[in-house]
């Protein structure tokens, strides 16, 4: 795919060259009508002719969206964040997870961030190294015995089965992995 230099950041999408190569250029050399343009960019006719306009002044660089290269509105000042990797490197601290560690810069300190955010200063700042999670089997089988009666699982009962009426009876299983021998003999 074509790769489009707009503004000096690399647009590798197929709906922004789409849109500077395809779609706006024809609808603004009226080669197409500018409502027509709206679905092949999936956006209003409207917005089209929106960047239609705005095409005159910025040219290419209109698929770029406005907001690029600024910082968040809610991005954390760097003062808060060097100031919690200090509490965070003190020796009281050592043991904490971010997740601990975020309840009690709230509760000790009244700074209120996010657990994943804190999980990415400790990152950064060499308190934490990311675990990949354990997957493992919940359930381990147990291989088949290589002969018949190798493994016999007994079970008793003590219950008075005749309800004092009798001899005392016991009630005794024993198992021989019948169900493996079942299906071996139905083969």
């Amino acid at each position: 795919m074509p790769v489009l230099y707009v503004n000096h950041i690399v647009w590798a999408g197929v709906d922004a060259y789409r849109a500077v190569y395809g779609v706006l250029p024809a609808a603004r050399n009226r080669l197409r009508a500018a409502n027509a343009g709206g679905p092949k960019m999936d956006v209003s006719d409207r917005w089209v002719r929106k960047l239609l306009v705005r095409m005159k002044t910025d040219g290419d660089a209109v698929v770029v969206h406005g907001l690029r290269g600024r910082s968040s509105n809610r991005r954390i000042d760097e003062q808060t964040q060097v100031r919690v990797v200090e509490l965070l490197k003190q020796p009281e601290w050592y043991d904490f997870g971010p997740t601990f560690a975020s309840q009690q810069l709230a509760k000790r300190h009244g700074i209120d961030v996010s657990k994943e955010t804190v999980r990415g200063w400790m990152v950064a700042a060499g308190l934490w190294k990311a675990q990949p999670r354990k997957l493992g089997e919940k359930h381990f089988w147990r291989p088949r015995r290589s002969g018949y009666g190798e493994l016999v699982q007994w079970d008793t009962s003590n219950h008075d089965w005749l309800e004092g009426r009798g001899e005392v009876v016991r009630y005794l299983v024993a198992d021989q992995e019948v169900v493996a021998y079942l299906c071996k003999s139905a083969d």
